[in-house]
């Protein structure tokens, strides 16, 4: 089992997903307008209004989901497309119809962590969409409205987005942070697993020893993150029978997760068969 960490997490929501639930309360009079081209930016922040819906309540119940609403209006009906990018906390969209009960909802449709939504929108009809950013998280957005599907993304091409979109990642969050910041060492992590997943292990394996190193100094040796960094670290030499090398990450990563989730875990049960595969 390969792990994933905050910010950058494995989901349970993937593409546009539709369902009838109850609009939002806000009067969608006072909102501000996302207009068709228009880029607009901002930031989800702690005094944000807390989103539910029935997808997040079954998902993502264990952190609030705070985002900010906005208002759609457009002046021709057919296709369009809503992306919502952040490089600080997972992007999740949501859009009502105001003047009935479907709702659309998107966790990672875009690339990486963004949200993508398209939807046949109609003239004369008013659209709530509310931008959201999950697992407790904050931080700056932008989102966009267009006009037209969205282009189809090649799977070479989707793999070189992820890359450069996690490079991306990294700049900005160092340039905020600081190099030594915990959110840094994770998205060196995240960075790693994908040049890692794609084979290229030569630019993988010194962005999973910085991470590493990072996440000890400013977390501590028994950290959960550390453990998961570990992990992953091993797995990075366990696919490439290097054995010698996975064995004592995973040792090391099992017993962290031994003492902080206990012996019985799920977690800990997926760490033991993958050190037994290794032996």
């Amino acid at each position: 089992m390969r792990w994933l960490i905050l910010p950058l997490v494995l989901v349970l929501v993937s593409g546009s997903v539709a369902s009838q639930e109850k609009p939002a309360p806000t009067e969608i009079s006072k909102l501000p307008v996302l207009r068709v081209g228009e880029a607009l930016e901002g930031e989800i922040v702690d005094d944000d209004t807390i989103v539910e819906t029935e997808a997040l309540k079954a998902n993502y119940s264990r952190d609030t989901t705070r985002g900010k609403a906005y208002r759609i209006q457009v002046e021709e009906s057919g296709p369009y497309h809503i992306d919502l990018k952040s490089y600080f906390f997972d992007a999740y969209l949501v859009l009502r119809v105001v003047e009935g009960r479907k709702i659309l909802e998107d966790d990672d449709g875009l690339v990486s962590w963004h949200a993508r939504i398209v939807a046949e929108l109609e003239i004369g009809k008013s659209y709530q969409v509310e931008v959201c950013a999950l697992h407790g998280m904050t931080g700056p957005f932008e989102v966009v409205l267009r006009k037209g599907p969205a282009k189809e993304i090649s799977p070479a091409e989707r793999n070189l987005l992820e890359i450069e979109d996690a490079r991306e990642s990294v700049r900005r969050v160092e340039a905020v942070f600081g190099p030594d910041h915990p959110d840094v060492a994770t998205l060196l992590n995240n960075l790693a697993l994908i040049l890692d997943t794609q084979g290229l292990y030569s630019e993988a394996r010194p962005l999973y020893e910085r991470s590493l190193k990072i996440s000890e100094k400013a977390l501590g040796p028994d950290h959960p993150d550390v453990a998961t960094s570990l992990s992953n670290f091993a797995g990075f030499f366990d696919s490439q029978g290097l054995y010698s090398e996975a064995r004592p990450l995973y040792e090391r990563s099992l017993k962290i997760w031994e003492k902080t989730l206990g012996p019985d875990h799920p977690d800990v049960a997926s760490l033991l068969n993958n050190l037994a595969g290794v032996l």
